[in-house]
C-alpha cells in the first residue's frame, strides 16, 4: 500500500487503504482474517463507505468467533511487551525463525524514526539534544504521533522542519493498482468472486490501454497498460454514443469521466466480493471503445535496440511481438477483435518492420557524409560501403510463423 504513494497532503489522509473483504469486525459470529486472501489495496473513500457491511461468505476468509480461544485475547491497554509474549507463545519456533532473518526485515516509519532518535541520544551524536532522555519503548509507543517523532528527528539534526517526502506527486493510478489486485485476487479466489475479478481485470486493462494512448510523455500514469517496444500505437478510438457524429469536447470529456468512474467503482466492488452487473459493464465499455488499428507502426531499428537483442533478428522480432501480445489479448478478451484479425495483425507487424527498414535505409544513404562534389562532378554515395546490419532486411527464417488458432 505504501509503495502506491497515496498520501494526500491536502486531505491529510491516504488515498489508498488496506481493505478487508470479510470485515475485520465481522458480524453474525464471524471475524474477517488478516490474511492476503482477505485483503486488497483499494480506494480509501470507497473503503470507508463499505465499512463493516456484510459480504457473501464465498468471498475472502473469515473465522467463527466461537473457535477463538480466550487465552490468546488482547485487551485494551495491554503493553507491547505483554502482546509480544502472547505472540511468542502462540507462534513458538516460527517466530524465532522469522526473527533470525531480522536483517531483511524493514521497520515501519514509526519504529525507524524511534530507533534513529534513540541511537543519536545514546551515542551523543545529535546536534541538538531533546528536552529529556527518552526510552526506546516510549518513542515506539503509539502515544506519540509519527509527526512528533519527525519533529524530534529534525531537532536532533539541527533543523527547524522535518524532511517531507511528497508521495502524492508519484501516486500510482488507481486503475493500475486495481489491475494488479484483480489479477492477484483472481488467482486465489473461487466461484463468483473469481469470475467477477477476471471480468473486471479485462475491462480495466482495456480502459487503461485507452487512457495510456491519450497521455503525453511527461505523465504516463497508465503506461503499464500499453507498452509497445520500438513502435507507436493507438489501437483504440473513443466513440461517444450520445452524439456520435460531432460530440462537443465537454460532452466527450463528461462521458469519458463517467466511464472511468463506473469501471473504477465496479473494480472495487468486485474485489470486495460483492455482485457486479457484468453484462452491463461490458456493454458500456465495448460500445465506447472502437478498434482503430491492430497493427502498430514499427519504428526504424537503431544500433542500440539491435545490440540489446544480441544482434539477432529472431530475438528482435520476438521482442516486438511480445510487447504487442498483451494488448491483442486484452482486446480479444472483451470481444473488440477476433483471433483471425490478430493473426492478420501479426503479418502486418512484419510488413511494418520492412517498411521501417526501407525508410531507415533511405535516411542512412541520404546522409551528408555520403554526398561529395569532386572535380566538378557530384557523387551521391561517396564512401558508401553498404548498410549496417540493423538496416539489413531480416531473413525469412527469422520471421516466426503463427498457426491459426
Amino acid at each position: 500500500m505504501y509503495k502506491c504513494y497515496g498520501w494526500s497532503s491536502d486531505q491529510k489522509t491516504n488515498l489508498f487503504n488496506i481493505c478487508h473483504i470479510q470485515p475485520r469486525k465481522g458480524g453474525n459470529g464471524y471475524l474477517g482474517l488478516l490474511h492476503p486472501a482477505n485483503l486488497f489495496i483499494g480506494c480509501s473513500s470507497m473503503n470507508r463507505g463499505q465499512s463493516n457491511k456484510p459480504v457473501p461468505a464465498d468471498a475472502g476468509l473469515r473465522i467463527a468467533t466461537s473457535t477463538l480461544k480466550r487465552k490468546w485475547a488482547v485487551e485494551q491497554g495491554d503493553t507491547n511487551a505483554a502482546i509480544a509474549e502472547l505472540i511468542r507463545a502462540f507462534l513458538g519456533k516460527v517466530l524465532d525463525d522469522y526473527l533470525d532473518q531480522v536483517s531483511s526485515i524493514d521497520l515501519d516509519r514509526r519504529h525507524t524514526l524511534a530507533q534513529r532518535i534513540y541511537n543519536r541520544q545514546q551515542k551523543g551524536t545529535a546536534i541538538r539534544s531533546l528536552d529529556r532522555q527518552w526510552t526506546l519503548a516510549e518513542l515506539e509507543s503509539r502515544d506519540i504521533e509519527v509527526e512528533v517523532l519527525e519533529q524530534m528527528d529534525a531537532h536532533q539534526r539541527g533543523k527547524t522542519t522535518p524532511n517531507k517526502f511528497q508521495p502524492e506527486v508519484y501516486a500510482r493510478a488507481i486503475l493500475c493498482i486495481y489491475a494488479d489486485e484483480l489479477e492477484r485476487v483472481a488467482a486465489t479466489a473461487t466461484g463468483r468472486h473469481q469470475g467477477n475479478c477476471q471480468v473486471m481485470l479485462r475491462l480495466v486493462r482495456v480502459l487503461g490501454m485507452y487512457l495510456a494512448q491519450t497521455e503525453d510523455f511527461t505523465q504516463p500514469q497508465h503506461g503499464s497498460f500499453l507498452k509497445p517496444v520500438n513502435a507507436t500505437w493507438t489501437p483504440l478510438q473513443y466513440f461517444c454514443h450520445r452524439n456520435p457524429w460531432k460530440p462537443s469536447a465537454q460532452m466527450l470529456e463528461a462521458d469519458r469521466q463517467m466511464l472511468v468512474v463506473l469501471i473504477t467503482e465496479a473494480a472495487f466492488i468486485a474485489l470486495q466480493g460483492l455482485s457486479i452487473p457484468v453484462e452491463m459493464l461490458e456493454a458500456k465499455l465495448v460500445k465506447r471503445m472502437h478498434l482503430q488499428s491492430l497493427v502498430p507502426v514499427v519504428e526504424i531499428p537503431d544500433l542500440y535496440s539491435w545490440r540489446a537483442c544480441g544482434l539477432n533478428w529472431e530475438v528482435y522480432i520476438a521482442n516486438l511481438y511480445s510487447s504487442f501480445e498483451s494488448t491483442w489479448q486484452a482486446l480479444l478478451d472483451v470481444g473488440i477483435c477476433t483471433a483471425d484479425e490478430i493473426a492478420a495483425a501479426r503479418t502486418g507487424v512484419l510488413e511494418s518492420l520492412h517498411s521501417a527498414i526501407e525508410r531507415g535505409r533511405q535516411q542512412y544513404k541520404n546522409q551528408p557524409c555520403f554526398k561529395r562534389l569532386y572535380r566538378g562532378k557530384y557523387y551521391s554515395d561517396w564512401g558508401f560501403r553498404g548498410y549496417p546490419a540493423y538496416l539489413d532486411f531480416p531473413p525469412v527464417s527469422a520471421e516466426p510463423v503463427f498457426l491459426a488458432a
